[in-house]
């Protein structure tokens, strides 16, 4: 448009743009592409504007980005940095399918075990783009396989390398000393020194279908490798030969363990049988053979001769490798597969993880080579379909789609009460702050009031549609979700609709009131968070990738707590993530006004500088300010209290506003007067002073 002859094209199934040249047919020097957006997000509008110097381009998720077609930098964006929340953290997450790294820190002499959450692994770190399908550690760093990328991190936060060169998803990864060891669903392992490709060895996933590997202990620069075909390889990464192929035993090698003899291995197969064979010689020395499917992992135990077996079901055995039987096993020890399982070096201690969300330290003191649960770190196993914040301190209880709540009398079963019954199935049941009032809804789209000790009904409101669920507020304000995706809110003192609020286009799985009573945050299967606010209606609105099935705010306000479908943690969301000293006060001016010394006692050395700087026109303040401040110093000296504190602000105060002050005739008298108040002032400290030096100099040289 305008004296700008291109176009923009927009990129379908992806949030960016490049700029063409009409008259030339060719392509423009920039390709537009927004910072920090999500992936799954795409352009859906496009406008430029009629100077033709700015292109605006609208995305699937809300957010409109501005672009300059000259330079081709990106402007600034709508409908991202205005909303109410911020994305702040997620809660209950330890562990999932991916199997744990287990690493020994040398300085600290403490063992850290590393687990997968989705993107990211324990502990809070930087997300990675894809959810992560590997994990490994040396004594130095962790890596973290992410789709076709691996990713190197020290300090379990820093990503110090990045390796390139699959072409598929890699799905198993094993450091041998400097090197790293790499293998993805295509059937390429590659070698890694330091950050450069060192070999790649190719094999066919139809004849050998690498599904696991390890580095034989003592067997310098060897890698041995299992196949889904059930043959395994040794091979010298050094000089990419192949040393030995084992046949193997006829089915598919799921897990290859290091045991703590030299050139004895573990292998684990798909069909249950675990075989102990020495790769030196090519002899298998024992075998067993599980019940319950597929080997998931295998562990050795540093002491006693004690092999431990992970299965699917969740089951882990324990076999004894003198005696060549069974002695223990652990049922239901999680209630997923078993992702991994390692013995601590020199201790009883095994720690295992699965995908139902959990972490266990097993102790091995019990008679019989038994083991118990020592400690755990678990989370939801289903995904929470209902939250609620609990408390003054603002504590979750939450429920999981495993699991029911239900409230009897625990003296006899005539306190139970019956409240009588809808046509249809009850959805919702709330009672009020004093217990005299109970409120059920229905698919028979009746809003029943109940007096709750005579059990009766006092009124039947008729709603628009059938409710699907009801939240009520302390301040008497109940807020209904309709099948027809709307919102009803309700006052149970008039017992009216005093509010309706439309534009959710999915079923409503979650509300709550801020702790005030104005604000209503729904929660909706359309993706979105709404924000409505009950006298003028909708405020924010931003989208998630889940769909979220519950929503609680803070009793404090500070934080709102989402559940997503499919997602086992629980999402924080905050309403800035600026510090509270740059907003919490904007509610309170008046106070302050009324207050200003008990405000700046509470405040640090910044907050004081802020609030001076901020009396001046420049700041936001007045000029008559200036004064009123000289007249609290005034105050403070002739209190007398706060005497240090009143020189301490003084001499801020001038040292930032004293120019401006040298121009107000009226400031400079009231400091003149201030100066002959603190003259005064220091003089009858000075009294004090050589009174109680007179003394002390007396105390020391009397003789008494």
């Amino acid at each position: 448009q305008s004296d700008w002859d291109g176009i923009v094209a927009c990129h379908r199934g992806r949030l960016t743009a490049t700029t063409w040249n009409y008259q030339r047919c060719t392509m423009g020097a920039h390709h537009l592409k927004p910072p920090a957006v999500r992936k799954d997000a795409v352009a859906t509008a496009v406008e430029i504007t009629s100077c033709g110097n700015f292109a605006v381009i609208g995305s699937s998720c809300g957010r409109v980005d501005v672009y300059n077609l000259q330079s081709g930098l990106h402007r600034g964006c709508y409908g991202d940095d205005d909303k109410l929340f911020s994305g702040f953290r997620v809660l209950g997450l330890y562990s999932n399918h991916v199997p744990h790294a287990l690493r020994y820190h040398l300085k600290h002499r403490e063992f850290y075990v590393v687990t997968s959450v989705g993107r990211s692994f324990h502990t809070f770190n930087n997300t990675l783009e894809d959810d992560i399908t590997s994990l490994a550690a040396d004594r130095m760093l962790v890596f973290a396989a992410s789709g076709k990328l691996i990713c190197a991190f020290a300090r379990n936060k820093e990503v110090v390398m990045r390796y390139h060169g699959h072409e598929q998803e890699v799905r198993l990864l094993l450091p041998l000393g400097d090197q790293l060891v790499s293998a993805d669903s295509g059937g390429d392992v590659i070698v890694w020194d330091v950050k450069e490709i060192y070999l790649r060895l190719n094999f066919d996933p139809g004849t050998f279908d690498v599904s696991a590997m390890m580095h034989p202990s003592t067997y310098l620069n060897k890698v041995l490798l299992g196949s889904s075909q059930g043959a395994l390889q040794l091979w010298n990464i050094k000089t990419s030969k192949l040393l030995f192929t084992f046949p193997g035993w006829s089915a598919a090698v799921t897990v290859l363990q290091q045991s703590p003899a030299v050139d004895v291995v573990g292998v684990g197969t798909a069909t249950g049988r675990i075989v102990i064979h020495n790769i030196r010689l090519d002899e298998t020395l024992m075998s067993f053979t599980q019940d319950w499917g597929p080997i998931s992992t295998l562990a050795f135990r540093t002491g006693p001769p004690i092999l431990a077996s992970g299965s699917p079901q969740g089951h882990i055995a324990f076999w004894d490798l003198e005696r060549r039987q069974l002695v223990a096993q652990q049922r239901h020890a999680h209630t997923t597969a078993v992702a991994a399982a390692t013995f601590l070096h020199g201790e009883p201690l095994l720690v295992t993880n699965g995908a139902d969300n959990a972490i266990k330290v097993w102790i091995f003191d019990q008679e019989g080579g038994g083991a118990r649960l020592l400690r755990c770190r678990r989370g939801h196993s289903a995904p929470p379909s209902t939250i609620q914040h609990h408390g003054n301190d603002g504590k979750n209880i939450l429920s999981a789609q495993d699991g029911t709540l239900q409230s009897f009398s625990t003296v006899h079963e005539r306190f139970n009460k019956n409240l009588g019954h809808h046509s249809g199935v009850v959805r919702g049941v709330a009672t009020d702050t004093l217990n005299q009032l109970t409120l059920t809804c229905g698919s028979d789209w009746l809003l029943k009031f109940w007096r709750f000790k005579t059990r009766k009904p006092e009124e039947v409101l008729k709603l628009s549609a059938a409710p699907a669920d009801m939240k009520l507020h302390r301040d008497g304000m109940l807020a209904t979700a309709l099948d027809d995706f709307t919102l009803a809110v309700v006052d149970i003192e008039t017992r009216r609709v005093v509010r309706k609020f439309a534009g959710h286009h999915g079923n409503i799985t979650g509300m709550t009131f801020s702790p005030d009573g104005r604000w209503l945050i729904t929660t909706g299967m359309d993706c979105t968070v709404r924000t409505w606010d009950l006298p003028s209606g909708l405020v924010d609105c931003f989208l998630v990738a889940m769909a979220p099935v519950g929503v609680s705010m803070s009793p404090t306000g500070d934080f709102l707590a989402t559940a997503h479908v499919d997602s086992l943690g629980v999402y924080l969301v905050t309403l800035s993530l600026m510090p509270e000293s740059r907003w919490k006060s904007l509610l309170h001016l008046d106070t302050i006004k009324d207050r200003p010394l008990r405000l700046l006692k509470d405040c640090g050395p910044s907050g004081v500088s802020v609030e001076l700087t901020c009396l001046t026109s420049e700041g936001g303040g007045a000029n008559n300010l200036l004064l009123a401040f000289i007249h609290m110093i005034d105050r403070m000296l002739a209190s007398g209290r706060d005497f240090d504190l009143a020189h301490a602000y003084l001499a801020l105060f001038l040292k930032l506003h004293l120019r401006a002050l040298s121009k107000d005739a009226v400031a400079m008298e009231a400091l003149l007067r201030l100066s002959s108040r603190l003259e005064s002032g220091w003089a009858e400290l000075q009294a004090s002073f050589n009174q109680s030096l007179c003394l002390l100099s007396y105390t020391k040289s009397a003789l008494l």
